[in-house]
């Protein structure tokens, strides 16, 4: 759902949305790392996230815009962060944790775009924040092979920044 919303006439808006999202994961057998049997495994997630982008015609002719912007978002585990059972790197046997919860990104954006009849270009900052990031870690224990076993858990947190350019 998204809706655009003019506060000065031909100069600015505000662009807002939401989106309810539900993912659901199911594994009909799996071998279980807990107990080394074969098991059924089922869960779901949902969230909701939220958009704002402020959007400033400067010219009020749609040739320079100028905008800055929020959103969110989030990643569910995928099948094999919840159920893998392989090598993972050298020296490393992956087992599949059925406890993982969603990343969850902040997303925050500033920029400038031209448009001509011939010619258009655009330049961005963005800067993306990220809690619960899903990343391989050890359990503390070692398999039969002598390979540490490790095994997805949502322990990183971090950010990813970047600048773009185009033109067309």
């Amino acid at each position: 759902m998204q809706d655009d919303i003019t506060i000065v006439a031909d100069h600015l808006d505000l662009i807002i949305g939401g989106r309810f999202t539900y993912a659901k994961a199911g594994v009909d057998k799996y071998q279980n790392p807990d107990t080394g049997l074969a098991d059924a495994f089922e869960k779901s997630w949902d969230n909701v996230v939220g958009s704002a982008r402020l959007l400033w015609n400067i010219d009020g002719e749609d040739h320079w815009n100028i905008y800055a912007g929020i959103s969110q978002g989030f990643r569910t585990p995928n099948l094999s962060d919840l159920t893998r059972r392989d090598a993972a790197r050298s020296g490393e046997a992956e087992i599949g944790s059925t406890d993982l919860d969603p990343e969850e990104y902040v997303q925050s954006e500033i920029g400038i775009k031209s448009q001509f009849r011939n010619w258009s270009w655009s330049a961005a900052y963005w800067y993306t924040n990220v809690n619960g990031m899903i990343l391989r870690a050890p359990t503390g224990a070692v398999d039969s092979s002598g390979d540490t076993i490790v095994t997805k858990r949502n322990v990183g947190d971090g950010y990813l920044q970047g600048v773009e350019f185009s033109s067309s």
